[in-house]
């Protein structure tokens, strides 16, 4: 065993158990959620996924991963956006969200997943090559990264457009 190869494997749930510990403990916090603006996260990583399929396009295949990854993680996005608490705040008339617990635990089910499946990152030794499935993967991911936020913004949007017009 490499003696950098246990901190490859450690590292990243150790990164996300702080991340997530942070989030659980303020998962009652209530934060405003402004429905004109949240189409700026998607605008942003779908300029950004757009470059990066232009530097290196995928091929034919790897298209069809990628629309079908789009479609999987709209459906996982709009679920998530499903398990989030709306609602009116009284003194401000702001539309507020908390977390759910069963939207964090889903994202941190979809984490545990995808390390699970995936082939592990990393550089790969002198004179290997890369593991012929890695742009597959990478279309997949950017597919489901940008269709997740896509879809639980969508619906956090009309969500909370709902609530106002009832307010």
């Amino acid at each position: 065993m490499q003696q950098g190869s246990w901190l490859q494997t450690l590292l990243p749930f150790v990164i996300i158990a702080i991340v997530m510990l942070r989030r659980w403990r303020s998962i009652d916090t209530p934060v405003p959620v402004r429905p004109g603006r949240l189409w700026i996260m998607p605008a942003v990583l779908l300029g950004v996924i757009a470059v990066m399929l232009y530097a290196l396009p995928p091929s034919p295949v790897g298209w069809l991963v990628f629309g079908a990854s789009l479609l999987v993680g709209g459906a996982v996005g709009y679920q998530r956006a499903r398990l989030m608490r709306l609602h009116i705040d009284e003194g401000s008339g702001a539309v507020m969200m908390r977390q759910s617990p069963a939207a964090l635990l889903f994202i941190i089910a979809l984490f545990l997943f995808r390390r699970l499946i995936m082939p592990t990152g990393g550089a790969a030794p002198a004179g290997a090559a890369a593991h012929p499935a890695l742009p597959l993967v990478t279309d997949a991911a950017l597919g489901f990264a940008l269709g997740m936020v896509i879809g639980m913004r969508i619906e956090l949007w009309r969500r909370a457009k709902a609530l106002q017009a009832a307010a």
